[in-house]
């Protein structure tokens, strides 16, 4: 519906991103899939950005988000099991770029995780930095 704005980027918002597109700002991890996925922001320091893929899949050492964590008007967002799978830090505007064709939510209404679910993931998954602004 709308990419992302970078005023929007703060820990908790949930977006669906384009893994293609963080790959060519040189945002990937071990396993980054090719198909689009939500992400939610864990950390924001200065012009950067910490990001937790979630998938729906369960694996090996995943954790289920709880979902009375899960915020947003999308039934399938929040009906749907989601599992915490990687961390990815790189520049905001890279995550904000990778939501261009793919965001399902618009300004105002985006799909988010509480404060109390971001601690919940920062405490399964660690991330690079210490802290947040």
């Amino acid at each position: 519906m709308s990419y992302l704005q970078l005023h929007e980027i703060c820990p908790g918002l949930v977006a669906f991103l384009e893994p293609s597109i963080l790959k060519r700002y040189g945002v990937a991890g071990p396993s980054l899939a090719d198909e689009v996925h939500p992400f939610v922001c864990v950390e924001v320091c200065g012009h950067r950005s910490t990001w937790v893929m979630l998938t729906s899949k369960p694996g090996h050492g995943r954790v289920a988000l709880p979902s009375r964590f899960k915020r947003g008007h999308c039934k399938s967002w929040l009906e749907n099991r989601s599992y915490l799978s990687q961390a990815l830090e790189g520049p905001s505007h890279a995550f904000q770029e990778a939501s261009a064709e793919s965001e399902l939510s618009r300004p105002g209404c985006r799909h988010s995780v509480t404060d109390d679910g971001v601690a919940f993931i920062l405490d399964h998954i660690g991330c690079p930095n210490s802290r947040s602004t």
